[in-house]
């Protein structure tokens, strides 16, 4: 596969990928580390004083904006780890918290054997944004405190991970592997954006469920959540310096291309601007589905990426 590369595009691309690395996942990767150390500080505050709850819920939106900004388009060791999905199940559920909360209080630390639903930072968003009448006869600060202090401990070991990826050796082959994967990765952060997060809440909320379908339910957060995934995947695809992939379609000299996709990017920007009510994010969900399949008959051909192997289905 190497050999579809000349020397001249192996070596952009390597540099690239250390540009990548250092300059976008790296520094949100510094962020989500020091706003976990204040999280896990917030509950542990919180616990020991029951009227700093809303200390605790601002702590953990400070982790959400990096954290999702780091996650959006989730390559390297992120997916090596499956931090996605072990640490951040964006639909908690109740129940589960409920039960590991009771097991925790019982001395069995449960923490390692509960599933995505029930741990992580889905489980404290219920634990902090929750209504305190649910949390009304349960043992909260145990398993908030394994919790938070769990999910500490793997964005600590994670961090060093990322780092080294800006200064790792990579040959030929590693280059085109991983690049790949950045691209396919970055069509799988968009199908999570325009299915999860829009078309497919929309669509359970016509069946009137008892729950709210949207990502960050509890702490209302799936606006904002929107907003930040988008913001990921624009920057990465349009700002003009080595982490844009415009800026590799002008390199690959394919300017009708690079032409095409800034124009698609910039229509879904607007469209995404256009409030939240049922009809206009339908709109931008279409927008976005289109901008895939630009993503996929296009571009990839001209960056010479094959696409398909993401892990992306829009959850």
């Amino acid at each position: 596969m190497a050999q579809a590369w000349d020397a001249k595009t192996l070596a952009s691309r390597k540099e690239y990928l250390q540009h990548l690395w250092s300059q976008h996942y790296g520094p949100h990767a510094d962020q989500v580390l020091a706003s976990s150390k204040a999280l896990h500080a917030a509950t542990t505050a919180y616990c020991r004083k029951p009227g700093s709850r809303g200390a605790a819920q601002e702590a953990w939106r400070k982790v959400l904006a990096p954290w999702t900004r780091l996650m959006t388009v989730d390559g390297g060791p992120m997916r090596e780890r499956y931090a996605l999905r072990l640490l951040d199940s964006r639909h908690p559920v109740p129940e589960l918290i409920r039960k590991a909360m009771q097991q925790e209080r019982d001395g069995a630390k449960v923490i390692d054997k509960v599933g995505p639903a029930s741990k992580g930072l889905g489980a404290l968003e219920w634990m902090l944004f929750a209504p305190e009448s649910a949390l009304e006869g349960v043992p909260l600060c145990p398993y908030l405190q394994s919790t938070s202090g769990e999910w500490l401990r793997e964005i600590t070991e994670l961090h060093p991970l990322i780092k080294a990826q800006a200064v790792q050796r990579r040959h030929a082959e590693a280059v085109v592997l991983e690049y790949e994967e950045f691209v396919n990765q970055w069509q799988s952060g968009l199908n999570k954006l325009w299915v999860g997060g829009i078309e497919r809440p929309l669509k359970v909320l016509e069946s009137k469920p008892p729950f709210s379908p949207w990502p960050r339910p509890y702490s209302d957060g799936a606006a904002a959540e929107r907003e930040l995934r988008w913001q990921t995947l624009r920057d990465l695809a349009l700002l003009p310096n080595k982490l844009s992939i415009e800026q590799q379609l002008r390199h690959a000299a394919n300017p009708a291309a690079a032409t095409a996709w800034r124009t698609q990017v910039l229509r879904c920007d607007q469209a995404l601007k256009q409030g939240q009510e049922p009809k206009a994010l339908l709109a931008a969900a279409a927008c976005l589905n289109q901008l895939g399949q630009l993503l996929n008959t296009q571009v990839a051909p001209a960056l010479k990426v094959t696409m398909g192997f993401s892990d992306g289905d829009g959850s």
